[in-house]
Formats: C-alpha cells, structure tokens, sequence
C-alpha cells in the first residue's frame, strides 16, 4: 500500500484497514502503537512524525502523522492483535513531496 504524497507542513491521519486479513468469527481485540522507519532519503528522527497514539476504529488503525523531511519516503507500519491470538501488519509506504 501507498499513501498519497504529503508536503512536509502538513498533519494528516494514516489509515489501515485489516479487513481483507482478518479470518471469519475473528475480531480485532488491540493495535500496537505504529511505528515508522525511512526508507528512501535520511532522517535521524522518524518517530518524531507520529502525532499522538494509535487509535483501533473497527478493522481500522488510524494514526495522525506530520512533518517529514521533503523528498524521503517513510515506511509506516502497523499491527493488530486478534481475537484467536494471531497478529497481523500492514505497511504503507508514505511520500513526502512538495507539489506545485
């Protein structure tokens, strides 16, 4: 998955949906927090772009992300706990461009 580019002022909520991954007569029981890496371009400081805790909205994970360094791509990931013990993740590729 690929989120669609962000410019490095901007605040915005990352969106994981696990449905397609969760078995039938299985829930979502808890998320772990996101983490976020760079994978293209340098930043020391990667995690300072997560902007509060991970929320668990249904099959959904929501995390609000800002800043970042123009021109790297981040690498966001994502976990959920479920119901018969299994875990899933889910990474998305995160762009940070400035577009005129």
């Amino acid at each position: 998955k690929e989120f669609d580019a962000n410019r490095p002022g901007e605040a915005v909520t990352l969106a994981f949906d696990f449905i397609d991954g969760i078995p039938d007569g299985v829930t979502v029981s808890s998320a772990d927090p996101v983490t976020i890496d760079v994978v293209g371009g340098e930043d020391p400081g990667p995690a300072a772009m997560l902007s509060g805790a991970a929320v668990l909205y249904g099959t959904m994970v929501l995390q609000r992300v800002e800043g970042g360094i123009m021109g790297n791509d981040y690498l966001a990931v994502a976990r959920i706990l479920l119901s018969d013990g299994q875990s899933r993740e889910l990474p998305a590729l995160l762009p940070i461009r400035v577009w005129t």
